[in-house]
């Protein structure tokens, strides 16, 4: 069919939307001007879209306990890549696939008022009958036109498009038309079966106007060609259009040789505005367990190596300063700048609370984690997920116009080695767009850049003497050269996003080995406390659901997320497992007022954020998609010669957003669960957006045995409106924790929900936490039985926290690995705390006779007590006036020092070690700065305790001191029975950060030699030992002492 005149009226309006985010189970980049090069006016182009498989590349995230590879083709983690979610010593989550979908008509059944004609027969003797709605007239027109026609006997996702009449021109059935304030439409009448509007199984729907589009005439090898009439002109009146139905875009889908044919692909030349590919996964990750020094796979911008880094070549585009020069093409880390009563005057938009994002600043060159990973991809290539069949196609996926701009962080301190945090945006650039976010009452408030990507705000970016301009580009160009809808895209209604998640407790283990793999016992739930009267799973842990968050704002603290665990903690030679969870961050805010969980109870009200709005579970033999039941004999609908459900794509967005209509028994079988599985959609607790934990076990997925079964769950959001132009957020984390066994099926993980909450409190907090000293850069020597470490105390001791602003330097820990890092000291080494959970390691240790000695050393007490608080001294000469050390406060399973000091005479070279095998000492050595010669203390740690041709990882650590309560409570004996209280206040916490005190944080101890402080080491002997000259055995210069 061609769009009719009602259709072409259409083409000049934006359609709104309303979109939603689901996952199935992470200050912006600036782009100021988006232009996609080589329109030659008609907006086609075709062969100017890149082959999308040139741009793709990988990231490592290795800080900290939790690790991961990424890719930046929707698959935030795959099966493809090791690791895949790591934790201690396994991998637990090899897919996380991010998931967007919209539907593809809203069904007649929505709409009440609709009244019918006395039948009547037509002049072919066809019996009709003509029903109207004032409701689906005014939904169709308001702020519309929002639909494009009438879908009638929509079977699959597939259905008849109804033919536009006038009023009196009526002539048979599938007829419409809108007259005087309503909408008309013919059905077919028979006395024995009548075809009423109010019911869904009248099979007929309201088109929405993305959903009808040109025919495919036949699939090129490098793009799809379509029907566009005549003129040849892309969607103009004379296309050939037909019913796509709903879409839903993903990557976890397709089995074909390098998942080629995925959704979502990189953004068209990523590798030159987005990443660099100068260097590969084996030239900087070779010497990790995850990889070899072969492997020729490009690499994403990573923050801590910069020649990951993408060249500034196209000053538009990619809006880099120096033209040449490698640039990051991310997000920096902010400080917030509400209480600076300079910045609030020059920005009046700030009103003074962490909640404004206008209240924030980047800082340009400071890294938001210890790696933070950046990655774009968008969903044009979609067309490649569809199988073709005599040219036409089998399920109708199609693009959507969405850029998503995503960066990992991964962390090394202590408080977040247990999350991998991902920020996610995602922009409608269907239509050629202005860049905007929506507030809470639903305004809109268009973004701005600086042309200089260093600068999120429009002070310091005049002041930089860059400009200061709005963000927008043109629309998205397909790989056919074309524009959506003629360059004006869509503007989105019901839309849903989120992940899919397929784990495994475990899969592999830290080699990439599967001996551990089992996937038939493991175990899901849901944790979301805004349900806590309706899941057993969230009242148990939130019994009075979400608790006020610490940020005195009055907001609730809202904890929504998706886990996995083994169910028995045993998965074939792997113990010692962990729970595994994906989290919601962020995303789109609700709209209306929300009952997520069916009770009758309001949980979220306009302005709140939607968070988790469906979870549902499903064996992987199921999956959405699938045409019916596989099994391992009959496998698997993805591959290229195997057939797939023709409505794939709508019932992926089913699932997503809790759409029950319509479904077919298998279809309500497979996907949607209360307690009682024989009887789930009539059962009285049956919702159909969260699927029952409890009747997980009724299963016989899950009584067969093992107890347990293969845990594939979507975890969505939505729906939400994002017109053309607009940016939503749609942030997450990946979370581990310590889960307990406590019999008969029952666990306990509140480790996981302590992190979850933590995450949650950074996150809103823009990431900012309190941060460890600088790491050391570490050099080394090795020889004939002996190794020596040497590095600079200059860094360490004189950085400042980020957020107390305190000098808090303490001390340094090495540590030592005889396995590449993968542990760091023997079972004893292993440090538990008060509820026996594992949280790290004691820095390595020597044991002679009955005396055991620990490689730490820190400031003496009187260089403490003279410690400046600030860190120039000369400004500010508060000192500390106390000594630190002992068991921390916060964690006295950790020990922040001996008061071992740090300068000459404060160490003998024997007193670390009895028997001598291990010597630090400290000197100076004179370094040439800008002609000037300045002073540098060293430090040497000498280990003789080593086999020569054996290797051996050493990690220098520095740590700071914690946080003290900014008050100290004495008592006082009056000498009478009574005691006075005396509040004395603390000059190492003079600002009063953290009320009740924090504990100490150390340094990443790195997992590559790229990290400064992390070496690898082979004694033995050499030709040329060196010397390590200019050795001066005076007091460290930077300990200031009282005269």
């Amino acid at each position: 069919m061609t769009r009719n005149s009602i259709t072409a009226r259409a083409a000049h309006f934006i359609f709104p939307l309303v979109l939603m985010f689901t996952f199935i189970l992470g200050s912006e980049p600036n782009h100021v001007n988006y232009v996609e090069r080589n329109n030659n006016g008609l907006g086609k182009t075709a062969g100017q879209v890149d082959d999308p498989l040139l741009d793709r590349a990988k990231g490592y995230l290795l800080h900290g306990k939790v690790k991961s590879a990424v890719s930046n083709y929707g698959n935030f983690i795959s099966w493809d890549e090791h690791p895949a979610a790591l934790w201690g010593k396994y991998t637990y989550l090899p897919h996380v696939g991010f998931l967007c979908g919209v539907p593809g008509h809203v069904y007649s059944s929505e709409f009440e008022d609709w009244i019918g004609d006395i039948p009547e027969e037509t002049a072919s003797g066809d019996t009709i009958q003509i029903w109207s709605s004032t409701a689906a007239y005014n939904d169709w027109m308001d702020g519309g036109p929002n639909y494009l026609g009438v879908i009638f006997d929509t079977h699959d996702d597939r259905g008849t498009v109804g033919v536009e009449k006038s009023a009196g021109q009526v002539d048979g059935e599938h007829q419409w038309y809108l007259e005087e304030g309503k909408l008309y439409i013919s059905v077919p009448y028979s006395g024995e079966n009548v075809v009423d509007p109010h019911y869904s199984n009248a099979m007929i729907g309201l088109i929405r106007p993305w959903a009808l589009r040109p025919k495919l005439i036949e699939r090129l090898i490098d793009y799809d060609i379509y029907d566009y009439g005549s003129d040849g002109l892309p969607w103009s009146n004379d296309d050939d259009y037909v019913y796509y139905g709903a879409n839903a875009a993903e990557s976890w889908f397709v089995r074909t040789s390098q998942s080629y044919n995925t959704d979502w692909q990189p953004v068209t030349r990523s590798r030159q505005y987005t990443h660099s590919t100068d260097f590969t996964a084996g030239d900087l990750f070779g010497s990790t367990p995850f990889t070899d020094s072969g492997d020729t796979y490009p690499l994403l911008a990573h923050s801590d190596y910069g020649n990951t880094w993408p060249i500034c070549q196209d000053q538009d585009i990619q809006n880099c300063e120096d033209f040449g020069q490698p640039f990051w093409p991310g997000w920096w880390s902010e400080d917030y700048m509400g209480e600076d009563s300079l910045f609030r005057v020059e920005h009046p938009e700030c009103n003074g609370t962490r909640k404004d994002t206008d209240c924030w600043q980047s800082v340009p060159g400071r890294a938001i984690s210890d790696t933070d990973v950046y990655m774009e991809f968008d969903d044009r290539w979609t067309h490649r997920g569809n199988r073709v069949l005599d040219n036409e196609y089998e399920a109708t996926g199609y693009p959507m116009g969405l850029r998503v701009m995503a960066e990992a962080h991964s962390y090394g301190v202590a408080y977040a080695e247990d999350i991998l945090f991902v920020t996610v945006k995602v922009r409608n650039e269907s239509g050629h767009w202005d860049a905007f976010t929506r507030l809470a009452d639903g305004t809109k408030e268009y973004r701005y850049e600086c042309t200089n990507n260093r600068y999120n705000t429009q002070a310091t970016c005049l002041a930089s003497g860059a400009e200061w301009l709005p963000i927008s580009g043109e629309a998205m160009m397909m790989p056919d050269g074309t524009r959506l809808n003629g360059s004006a895209g869509f503007d989105y209604k019901g839309m849903s996003m989120g992940f899919y998640m397929d784990a495994d407790a475990a899969s592999a283990d830290i080699y990439g080995n599967f001996g551990v793999h089992t996937n038939e016992d493991d175990f899901m739930e849901y944790v979301d406390c805004a349900t806590y009267r309706t899941s057993p799973t969230s009242a148990k842990y939130f019994p009075e659901g979400c608790p006020p968050s610490p940020d005195g704002s009055g907001d609730s603290l809202r904890i929504s997320m998706a886990l996995i665990y083994d169910y028995d903690g045993v998965s074939n030679a792997a113990t010692e497992l962990g729970v595994v969870a994906t989290q919601l961050l962020d995303s789109p805010l609700a709209t209306k007022q929300i009952d997520l969980d069916g009770d009758g109870i309001i949980d979220l009200y306009p302005g709140d954020p939607l968070k988790m709005t469906d979870w549902h579970w499903f064996d992987w033999y199921n999956r959405p998609g699938v045409h019916h039941r596989e099994g391992n004999n009959d496998c698997c609908a993805g591959s290229p010669s195997r057939e797939q459900a023709l409505n794939k794509e709508e019932m992926l967005y089913k699932v997503m957003s809790g759409d029950t209509t319509n479904l077919t028994p298998d279809e309500a079988l497979w996907f949607f669960h209360a307690d009682d599985p024989g009887q789930d959609h009539e059962h009285p607790t049956f919702t159909p957006h969260f699927d029952s934990v409890d009747g997980i076990k009724e299963t016989v997925f899950f009584q067969d045995d093992p107890d347990g079964l293969d845990c594939v769950h979507i975890m969505s959001c939505g729906p939400f409106d994002v017109d053309v132009g607009e940016e939503v957020s749609f942030s997450f984390c990946i979370i581990f924790g310590e889960i307990k066994y406590l019999g008969e099926g029952e666990v306990e993980y509140q480790d996981l929900i302590d992190n979850a909450i933590f995450a949650q409190l950074m996150y809103n907090s823009h990431y900012q936490g309190f941060i460890a000293p600088d790491a050391p850069e570490v050099s080394y020597e090795a020889d004939h039985g002996k190794v020596t470490l040497s590095w600079s105390g200059d860094d360490p001791e004189k950085s400042k926290d980020v957020l107390s602003g305190y000098t808090d330097f303490e001390g340094y820990k090495i540590y030592r690995s005889a396995d590449g890092g993968v542990t760091w000291g023997t079972p004893e080494d292993k440090i538990y705390d008060n509820e026996n959970i594992f949280v790290g390691w004691r820095p390595y240790t020597h044991t002679v006779g009955d005396e055991t000695f620990i490689a730490q050393f820190d400031l003496s007490a009187e260089a403490d007590s003279n410690f400046c608080v600030y860190q120039d001294c000369a400004k500010d000469s508060l000192r500390r006036g106390r000594d630190i050390s002992g068991p921390d406060p916060k964690a006295p399973w950790f020990n922040l020092g001996y008061n071992t000091g740090l300068g000459v005479g404060g160490i003998n070279e024997g007193l670390w070690s009895a028997d001598s095998s291990i010597h630090f000492y400290t000197g100076v050595i004179d370094s040439i700065v800008n002609e000037d010669t300045l002073s540098m203390s060293m430090y040497y740690f000498v280990d003789y305790n080593v086999q020569d041709g054996k290797q051996y990882v050493y990690s220098v650590v520095a740590y700071d001191m914690g946080l003290p309560v900014p008050v100290d409570t004495n008592w006082v004996d009056n000498g009478d029975g009574t005691f006075t209280q005396q509040l004395i206040e603390n000059n190492t916490n003079p600002d009063g950060y953290a009320p009740a005190g924090y504990q100490y944080i150390e340094n990443s101890r790195g997992t590559t030699e790229e990290d400064p402080n992390f070496v690898i080491i082979t004694p033995g002997y050499r030709l040329n030992t060196g010397s390590l000259s200019n050795i001066k055995v005076v007091p460290n210069p930077y300990i200031v002492r009282s005269d």
